[in-house]
């Protein structure tokens, strides 16, 4: 970019003659024009000339045109992800000395410009408003490759490598896999670095008059395999968890396993569950011998939400158990999994779509046993709610989609108890996940549950 600046008021005694001087100021300090004295200018490129005729010791107004050449930096910022997706609205900051020299923002496609640039060395940061956003894609997948990145079993390099050093130690090991598991369960809400991480240059020397070209990625922190999206809902996967018979329990703890429908070679195990209302967790443990070191989770409520991966990959078939959960209190009902849940292999490769199964849990020291479920599930047409009522009265019922969305509400007042059934007329809904809420009321009791179903074309 080029600027002319016609300002400057001079008065000298010149010989008789024209002149035609000039002088170049390339880095900054002053340009010395002869006869003339001086003139101070910084960071940038300058070519002054003068022409002016002067005669005797006669004073006159000099103009002088001062061109200033600065640099042009045009660049993309992309995230680190398959499809590259444009990092909109970032604002990207130029940083000279430690002071912000100028600032652009990032458009639809990623793109930014900055023009008549200074020469200089810069740093280059950037800032978004931007939510962490990577529940549900950093899990224990990515814990599991941090892992085998410290043991030299894979290698992570460039944004990678920086979204995987979470706390900022300029080294991935078993303490930043730890975050990022500790993330996922939500024993913890942030990372010591921040939320997102960049490429950008910490020192790029710039001159005058150059065309520049970047191309940016960015991740947030702790998504090492980029299936994150940015300003896009998680994709939803078939990941079904279907009852399978009764558990009967009584006094004491209660282990409820959790089954295998298919056959997998686990690395990573992310499950996002919800459990029935007055059962509290004690403990986890997986299936067969594998090791529970790298195990957690955290119940919020009726939400829990564990993570296991190893080195060591845990073989489990069809039918067997993955992982027994270690249960007390009174509740009962039905197990069901949520959307931020992941089953991958022993290279943390997602294996996508699965299922399990569980039974349900029917607690002998409910009086007030009841018991609910809907099938098909998952269903192409109608579904149907059955329950069974242990008295008269009224059961509610609200379904609503993963927006919150009501698509379905009635009361219904049942004269007797037993089995009931409930056609919910969901051949014409859309593709998707449904919430059921169920609340029956009778003259001496009152119970609450929730069941999920999914909906498929």
């Amino acid at each position: 970019m080029r600027k002319t600046i016609y300002s400057a008021l001079f008065f000298a005694v010149l010989s008789v003659q024209a002149l035609a001087q000039s002088a170049i100021l390339s880095s900054g300090g002053d340009v010395a024009i002869a006869g003339y004295g001086s003139m101070s200018f910084s960071n940038a490129q300058l070519s002054v000339e003068q022409t002016s005729v002067s005669v005797g010791r006669v004073s006159y107004g000099v103009q002088i045109p001062v061109e200033i050449y600065g640099a042009r930096l045009a660049g993309l910022l992309r995230y680190a992800n398959t499809a590259g997706t444009p990092m909109t609205n970032t604002r990207i900051n130029l940083i000279a000395n430690g002071q912000l020299v100028d600032t652009a923002r990032t458009d639809a496609s990623g793109a930014y410009l900055f023009s008549g640039i200074p020469q200089g060395t810069y740093q280059m940061t950037a800032t978004t408003n931007k939510p962490w956003g990577g529940l549900g894609a950093v899990n224990s997948s990515d814990a599991l490759i941090m892992k085998r990145h410290f043991n030299v079993m894979t290698t992570l390099t460039g944004i990678n490598f920086l979204a995987g050093d979470v706390n900022g130690t300029n080294i991935i090991n078993g303490t930043d896999a730890l975050l990022v598991h500790r993330r996922y369960v939500g024993s913890d809400n942030s990372f010591p670095l921040g939320d997102w991480a960049y490429d950008l240059p910490s020192s790029k020397q710039i001159n005058s008059g150059q065309e520049l070209q970047e191309s940016n990625l960015a991740l947030v922190y702790g998504d090492v395999n980029g299936t994150y999206t940015p300003d896009i809902n998680l994709r939803q996967q078939w990941i079904n968890l279907d009852p399978n018979g009764t558990l009967q329990a009584s006094n004491g703890i209660i282990e409820w396993p959790v089954y295998a429908q298919g056959s997998y070679d686990l690395g990573a195990v992310s499950l996002d569950l919800e459990i029935p209302e007055g059962l509290s967790v004690q403990g986890i443990r997986m299936g067969g011998e594998t090791s529970n070191a790298d195990l957690i989770y955290k119940q919020e409520g009726r939400e829990l939400r564990m993570g296991w991966y190893s080195l060591e990959p845990f073989r489990v078939r069809n039918g067997e158990p993955l992982l027994f959960l270690q249960l007390s209190g009174n509740g009962e009902g039905e197990l069901s999994m949520g959307k931020y849940s992941e089953l991958a292999d022993a290279w943390a490769v997602s294996y996508g779509d699965f299922m399990l199964s569980a039974p349900r849990l029917q607690n002998r020291n409910n009086p007030s046993s009841w018991q609910a479920v809907v099938y098909p599930n998952p269903t192409n047409a109608n579904t149907t709610l059955s329950v069974r009522l242990p008295s008269s009265g009224d059961l509610s019922v609200t379904v609503t989609d993963l927006s919150g969305r009501v698509v379905n509400q009635a009361t219904y007042f049942f004269t007797s108890n037993g089995n009931q059934e409930i056609n919910l007329e969901s051949g014409a809904w859309a593709e998707g996940q449904y919430h059921v809420a169920l609340n029956f009321v009778s003259a001496t009791q009152e119970f609450s549950t929730r069941l999920k179903f999914n909906k498929i074309k």
